[in-house]
């Protein structure tokens, strides 16, 4: 994954959208197919909800920018469509102003080598318009790229999460170090279903061990 790319194959990203007063979403349909937390619809409609005198200003605020139509971009609050081949260059534009915003000269360079071409006013209006509200909400707020962009573009995106002070144990994104995960051989396995202590074998891998297993496991007479 993108996350293990940048981070290392033991640190995961926790996205804790509840805490999120600004979300902007490149190409990440998280209300739809791109599961990037638990409960993610619940924890966003939470803070749409004004009923019982809650201060409208309480509510987030929902950016997205994508190339096709999603979920996520049907709730948003302002919707920008683009070219799939044009989503890394505004993102690239997005990530330079913010690190204008922020002073974070190492983002401004970075984001500045990928923001090739020139924008058309009505993307250069909306860059600024969500690099500066982001910016307003720094520490409060969240942006989120789709499992199927590169891992190049999700370490833009984090290094903008880092520039405005989103991440940390209050924030709204954090970085924590998963378990590793021991997993059992075939022979354990085997040991196991003939000690009767497997009831139940669900087999979700695209090999067969009927015919894969080594031959002197005798794993067709075990199911």
């Amino acid at each position: 994954t993108a996350t293990a790319k940048i981070y290392g194959s033991r640190k995961q990203l926790l996205f804790k959208i509840g805490r999120a007063d600004r979300i902007l979403s490149i190409g990440c349909d998280f209300l739809g197919v791109d599961h990037i937390a638990d409960d993610a619809t619940g924890a966003f409609s939470a803070r749409r909800n004004v009923e019982g005198g809650t201060d409208a200003t309480s509510m987030n605020r929902l950016y997205v920018l994508e190339h096709q139509y999603t979920v996520t971009g049907g709730m948003a609050d302002h919707r920008h469509p683009v070219k799939v081949g044009d989503m890394p260059v505004v993102t690239a534009q997005i990530a330079a102003k913010v690190g204008e915003l922020a002073g974070d000269k190492g983002l401004v360079t970075l984001a500045s080598k990928l923001a090739k071409g020139a924008a058309s006013s009505s993307v250069s209006a909306w860059v600024e318009g969500v690099a500066k509200d982001l910016f307003s909400a720094r520490g409060k707020g969240l942006v989120v790229a789709g499992s199927r962009l590169d891992a190049g573009l999700h370490a833009l995106v984090m290094a903008m999460n880092v520039a405005l002070g989103n991440v940390g144990e209050e924030q709204p994104v954090e970085v924590v170090v998963t378990e590793l995960q021991k997993s059992g051989s075939i022979t354990d396995l085997a040991a196991a279903m003939k000690a009767g202590e497997v009831s139940t074998l669900v087999i979700s891998a695209e090999s067969d061990p009927v015919y894969s297993a080594p031959a002197d496991l005798g794993f067709a007479a075990l199911l």
